[in-house]
């Protein structure tokens, strides 16, 4: 019996006693506060290479818990903790992060020991203390700089059947998907492309499977993900909004790991294997759709969402798309203090279809998009006071587009490519001064060549409309400071890159300071300057929801000119008695921004227009857990402004991103074999131009579409439990109230003739969002 059917029982003998019911509520304050104190009470804490067992003692007796463990795991096991007040959650996370370990809730006051299926990522980083653990749902934790995704921990999100990291990150405060993809957030603001993506380090330019739709990510090969968005870390560059990094698994298991899994749209495996006991492994998984042999419900809402307004309509056994993803990763441990890392990935979508013209002939649709790459790392400790990291990174992404009508022995054919590859080095050497100063310091040398070309090609005449091989070397130094005194961390740091190619430089300053004011509340305090090289470019005016019509470029400081950005947040977080509140308000400034890069001007149009923009914005969240319920609502402000020189008088005005108000409502229950959530979300709608009959422009978005909603449910099953097998099934339903949301309105650049490809010749077209659509999915696990 539980402590909560414990206190329902007693209240009935109460009750029937006849008791006053003053002393009754009394009574119930008083186990109240005795059932949360163990989760808010923080105590003073500090261990040196202390024994994991005398350890457990001492927590046991402080914070009178029970554990329960086998002997042997914590054979010759120590634990660090600096000198500080810990709370029962902050401890726990400490242990798993450096004993690769999990502690599990058996009920309240007892927890398990056992050793974590998949280890938590731990390279030459410093512990961040957790500020909130299950920050709107299990597997989320909010720390000092950042927000950590553990995908193996995941429980449930309304709507979500894989642990989809990308979707899940949207459940954040500040974070929306205005196009209702997985891979198109908007962070406070910003563009899809100035969030940086890495997967063990490699960096990904695909935008996730089914044109945005799926996250490239097989989650059961994800370990952590660590997001960045205020304050970031120096080590991290290249993009102005946002950091996503994708870590693997450095585990070596005791035995092998098998998952398999399959859903709606496909079906997906991991591998991990150890080859050499504690100190070989490998990892291998995989994942592929089988949308190319059978068209099921959920592919089909899919399609017809991301297809709308093209002629892709009838998918058979000729015309046909699917994706697949696969990586593998090596860990090899040659001693206890030398550590080798091997990974790669290789993600693929693929498009046919082929459709008769009115009249007579053919037209022919072919796309390949491939991301792949590789990372090696050597993980050096030397001591308990110094380490360092050294690693080589590659990454490469191939755009390929045909489109090509036959009619008779005529053709026409409009083509596109686009291609980048990307070579880094980097060093990275830590020192642990004291227990209340750390320092990093790291150097890092990145090659980039990027090209693309669009070409129309008839049985008259070749047309090169645009081209561009560009390259360039960065070199970037940088410094990493943690101090700890007092209720105060503060977290210090400067980045220097010098651009190479185009004589340029960058000077980044980065502050983030935390002050624990009680064991209750703490502010914070961050400011980051960053700089973006690598760029989306429209290709003309069509919409960002159109099959792919951007391609990636350098800056070159002309056109396409260096985009920086100054952040700066302020914020305030209450956490007692599983009550949450978190508020941050913050300010963006944005500078050289070009015309170019908006897509929204006649790209024949000489003038290039340079520009700056702002974001002010609110981040909110109150979240409330008793017991086996969990609810949460989120709210963003966002207020973001662009100008141009000779553009609109030289006025702001919204900018394409600038949806100013956002609300999530999640509520979870959990049973013990069954899980239930339900979500609903609204947000304003986006601002789009107007366009008068000459294809000119009348309007600076100075419309709004109408408000977007909709209701989400998802619900997990769990069949069986045990020590060795873990089976699942569960289902998910997005817009269950089968709501019509309008996503956007475009005007597409028209290619139908020569004397189009030559005119600047628009169409309006409407783009909606997806109607009710089911999922299912069955996972098991030995």
């Amino acid at each position: 019996m539980n402590r909560f059917q414990t206190m329902l029982s007693k209240l009935s003998f109460l009750v029937n006693l006849n008791m006053n019911p003053k002393l009754i509520i009394l009574l119930l304050f008083l186990f109240h506060q005795n059932l949360f104190s163990q989760q808010n009470k923080a105590i003073v804490l500090h261990l040196k290479k202390a024994s994991l067992s005398s350890s457990l003692d001492i927590i046991e007796q402080k914070f009178n818990v029970k554990y329960n463990y086998l002997d042997s795991l914590l054979i010759d096991k120590k634990i660090d903790l600096p000198k500080r007040k810990y709370t029962l959650v902050q401890i726990h996370t400490a242990i798993e992060s450096q004993l690769e370990l999990e502690f599990t809730k058996i009920e309240d006051g007892i927890y398990s020991i056992s050793f974590a299926e998949e280890a938590v990522y731990n390279e030459v980083e410093i512990l961040s203390e957790v500020i909130v653990q299950s920050y709107i749902t299990q597997g989320l934790n909010k720390q000092l700089g950042k927000t950590v995704l553990y995908p193996n921990k995941f429980e449930i999100l309304p709507g979500v059947t894989d642990a989809d990291v990308l979707l899940i990150l949207q459940q954040l405060p500040g974070v929306i998907s205005p196009h209702e993809t997985a891979s198109g957030l908007n962070v406070r603001g910003g563009k899809i492309d100035q969030n940086l993506v890495l997967w063990d380090d490699i960096r990904i330019y695909h935008q996730g499977h089914l044109f945005g739709m799926i996250s490239p990510f097989n989650p059961d090969a994800t370990d952590k993900v660590n997001f960045y968005f205020k304050g970031t870390h120096p080590k991290f560059g290249e993009r102005i909004s946002s950091i996503i990094d994708l870590k693997t698994s450095e585990a070596i298991p005791d035995q092998a790991h098998i998952k398999a899994g399959i859903n709606g749209l496909n079906a997906d495996f991991k591998l991990h294997i150890p080859l050499v006991s504690n100190t070989l492994s490998i990892e291998i998984s995989g994942r592929k759709s089988y949308t190319q042999w059978w068209n099921s419900p959920t592919f089909n809402q899919f399609s017809k969402k991301v297809f709308q307004n093209s002629a892709f309509t009838d998918f058979t056994s000729s015309n046909t798309f699917g994706y697949e993803d696969y990586a593998a990763k090596l860990n090899f441990k040659l001693r206890e203090k030398t550590a080798l890392y091997f990974s790669g990935l290789f993600i693929d979508n693929l498009l046919n279809f082929s459709t008769p013209l009115e009249s007579s002939g053919t037209k022919i649709d072919e796309m390949q998009i491939q991301n792949y790459g590789f990372s090696g790392k050597w993980n050096e400790k030397w001591n308990e006071n110094w380490n360092h990291l050294l690693q080589i990174n590659y990454s490469n992404y191939n755009f390929i587009s045909n489109n090509q009508k036959n009619k008779d022995a005529t053709f026409e054919n409009f083509s596109k490519q686009n291609a980048i590859e990307d070579y880094e080095i980097e060093w990275m050497l830590h020192h642990r001064h004291s227990e209340y100063w750390q320092l990093e310091l790291g150097y890092q040398g990145l090659h980039q060549k990027a090209n693309h070309a669009f070409v129309v090609a008839t049985s008259n005449y070749i047309l090169d409309l645009d081209h561009k091989n560009s390259q360039n070397t960065t070199h970037s130094s940088f410094l990493h400071s943690i101090n700890q005194w007092k209720s105060w961390t503060m977290q210090s740091g400067l980045r220097f890159s010098f651009f190479q190619t185009l004589d340029a430089y960058a000077l980044e300053p980065r502050l983030l300071l935390q002050n624990k004011l009680s064991n209750h509340w703490s502010l914070q305090f961050s400011f980051e300057q960053k700089s973006q090289l690598m760029n989306q470019i429209q290709e003309s005016v069509s919409s960002d929801l159109s099959l792919e019509n951007y391609v990636w470029g350098l800056a070159d400081q002309k056109k396409y000119p260096i985009v920086s950005a100054d952040q700066i947040t302020g914020g305030i977080t209450y956490n007692r008695k599983n009550w949450l509140i978190d508020l941050d308000l913050y300010r963006k400034d944005i500078k050289n921004i070009s015309s170019f890069l908006y897509g929204f001007f006649n790209r024949f149009d000489a003038e290039i227009h340079q520009g700056n923009g702002y974001v002010n914005g609110i981040d909110f969240l109150i979240q409330k857990s008793i017991f086996s319920w969990n609810a949460s609502v989120t709210y963003a402000f966002l207020d973001a402004q662009n100008r141009y020189e000779n553009i609109n008088a030289h006025q702001y005005f919204p900018s394409n991103s600038a949806i100013q108000h956002a609300v999530n409502v999640n509520l979870s229950k959990k049973w013990d074999w069954f899980t239930l959530a339900a979500g609903w979300h609204w947000h304003t709608g986006k601002p789009y131009f107007t366009f008068d009959a000459n294809n000119k422009i009348t309007g600076f978005n100075d419309k709004t579409l109408p408000d977007y909603h909709r209701m989400d449910v998802s619900g997990i099953f769990k069949l069986n439990h045990q020590k060795k097998w873990k089976t699942s099934i569960g289902f998910s339903v997005l817009n269950v109230y089968n709501q019509k949301n309008i996503l956007s309105k475009e005007y597409q650049r028209q290619y139908n003739s020569f004397e189009s490809t030559l005119n600047n010749q628009l169409q309006l077209v409407e783009y909606y969002a997806l109607n009710i659509t089911p999922n299912v999915f069955f996972k098991i696990s030995f």
